[in-house]
Protein backbone atom coordinates (compact mmCIF):
# COMPACT_ATOMS: atom_id res chain seq x y z
CA UNK A 1 0.00 0.00 0.00
CA UNK A 2 1.10 3.59 -0.77
CA UNK A 3 -0.70 4.93 2.53
CA UNK A 4 -2.40 4.09 4.96
CA UNK A 5 -5.09 6.57 7.38
CA UNK A 6 -7.14 5.00 10.12
CA UNK A 7 -6.57 1.63 9.17
CA UNK A 8 -7.87 2.41 5.58
CA UNK A 9 -4.99 1.29 2.71
CA UNK A 10 -4.83 2.71 -0.05
CA UNK A 11 -2.43 1.48 -3.18
CA UNK A 12 -1.20 2.61 -6.62
CA UNK A 13 -4.29 1.65 -7.80
CA UNK A 14 -6.62 2.98 -5.68
CA UNK A 15 -4.93 6.36 -6.35
CA UNK A 16 -5.85 6.14 -9.69
CA UNK A 17 -9.40 6.08 -8.98
CA UNK A 18 -9.41 9.73 -8.28
CA UNK A 19 -8.37 10.96 -12.02
CA UNK A 20 -11.14 13.10 -13.69
CA UNK A 21 -14.36 10.63 -15.11
CA UNK A 22 -13.29 7.65 -13.04
CA UNK A 23 -15.50 5.76 -10.45
CA UNK A 24 -14.09 6.19 -7.15
CA UNK A 25 -13.88 2.74 -5.40
CA UNK A 26 -14.47 1.59 -1.83
CA UNK A 27 -10.97 2.48 -0.10
CA UNK A 28 -11.17 5.94 -1.89
CA UNK A 29 -14.51 6.42 -0.04
CA UNK A 30 -13.42 4.91 3.48
CA UNK A 31 -10.69 7.03 3.47
CA UNK A 32 -12.50 10.24 2.88
CA UNK A 33 -15.57 9.46 5.17
CA UNK A 34 -12.69 8.74 7.82
CA UNK A 35 -10.92 11.91 6.88
CA UNK A 36 -14.62 14.17 7.35
CA UNK A 37 -14.71 12.34 11.20
CA UNK A 38 -11.55 13.10 12.03
CA UNK A 39 -11.75 16.84 11.03
CA UNK A 40 -15.28 16.91 12.78
CA UNK A 41 -13.83 15.25 15.87
CA UNK A 42 -10.77 17.86 16.20
CA UNK A 43 -13.01 21.15 15.41
CA UNK A 44 -15.35 19.83 18.63
CA UNK A 45 -12.07 19.15 20.56
CA UNK A 46 -11.55 22.43 21.61
CA UNK A 47 -14.97 23.09 22.90
CA UNK A 48 -15.67 22.74 26.47
CA UNK A 49 -18.08 19.83 27.09
CA UNK A 50 -21.52 20.22 27.48
CA UNK A 51 -23.45 18.62 30.31
CA UNK A 52 -25.40 15.33 28.93
CA UNK A 53 -28.82 17.35 28.51
CA UNK A 54 -27.22 20.07 26.29
CA UNK A 55 -25.06 18.07 23.82
CA UNK A 56 -25.49 18.74 20.26
CA UNK A 57 -26.43 16.30 17.33
CA UNK A 58 -22.78 14.88 17.00
CA UNK A 59 -21.77 14.53 20.80
CA UNK A 60 -24.53 12.34 22.31
CA UNK A 61 -21.85 10.15 23.84
CA UNK A 62 -18.97 12.15 23.03
CA UNK A 63 -18.29 10.34 19.60
CA UNK A 64 -21.73 11.06 18.01
CA UNK A 65 -21.07 9.73 14.45
CA UNK A 66 -19.99 6.00 13.54
CA UNK A 67 -19.34 5.06 10.20
CA UNK A 68 -19.83 1.76 8.40
CA UNK A 69 -17.50 0.13 6.75
CA UNK A 70 -18.11 0.61 2.78
CA UNK A 71 -18.97 -3.31 1.96
CA UNK A 72 -21.39 -3.37 4.81
CA UNK A 73 -24.65 -2.98 2.67
CA UNK A 74 -23.19 -4.72 -0.03
CA UNK A 75 -23.11 -7.73 2.67
CA UNK A 76 -26.08 -6.89 3.61
CA UNK A 77 -28.02 -6.41 0.58
CA UNK A 78 -25.89 -10.46 -0.38
CA UNK A 79 -27.52 -11.80 2.79
CA UNK A 80 -31.24 -10.76 1.76
CA UNK A 81 -30.91 -11.97 -1.49
CA UNK A 82 -32.92 -10.88 -5.05
CA UNK A 83 -36.44 -11.36 -3.89
CA UNK A 84 -35.90 -12.36 -0.12
CA UNK A 85 -38.56 -11.89 2.37
CA UNK A 86 -38.13 -9.76 5.83
CA UNK A 87 -37.65 -12.60 8.13
CA UNK A 88 -36.19 -12.97 11.23
CA UNK A 89 -34.08 -15.86 10.22
CA UNK A 90 -32.41 -12.84 7.54
CA UNK A 91 -32.58 -10.25 10.06
CA UNK A 92 -30.51 -12.11 13.09
CA UNK A 93 -27.86 -13.10 9.88
CA UNK A 94 -27.66 -9.22 9.22
CA UNK A 95 -27.16 -8.17 13.17
CA UNK A 96 -24.55 -11.47 13.83
CA UNK A 97 -22.62 -9.40 10.73
CA UNK A 98 -23.24 -6.34 12.23
CA UNK A 99 -22.51 -6.52 15.76
CA UNK A 100 -19.21 -7.49 14.42
CA UNK A 101 -18.07 -4.50 12.60
CA UNK A 102 -19.51 -2.28 16.22
CA UNK A 103 -17.55 -4.45 18.79
CA UNK A 104 -17.03 -1.77 21.18
CA UNK A 105 -19.24 0.92 19.89
CA UNK A 106 -22.96 1.13 21.16
CA UNK A 107 -24.60 2.24 17.99
CA UNK A 108 -28.04 3.15 20.02
CA UNK A 109 -25.90 5.86 21.30
CA UNK A 110 -25.13 7.43 18.25
CA UNK A 111 -26.85 10.24 16.38
CA UNK A 112 -25.81 9.83 13.09
CA UNK A 113 -24.94 6.36 11.28
CA UNK A 114 -23.14 6.48 8.34
CA UNK A 115 -23.73 3.41 5.70
CA UNK A 116 -21.64 4.20 2.58
CA UNK A 117 -23.24 2.77 -0.68
CA UNK A 118 -21.01 1.97 -3.75
CA UNK A 119 -23.46 -0.14 -5.65
CA UNK A 120 -23.11 0.84 -9.58
CA UNK A 121 -19.88 0.00 -10.86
Amino acid sequence: SVLTYQRVPLNEHDLLRLRPMTYLNDSIIMFYLKHLKTQLDHGNSGRNKPSAANRGWDDLDGEGIHIFPSFCYTRIKNIMGPGSRNSKAIRTKIWNDLKTWTKGVDIFKKKFLVFPVNESL
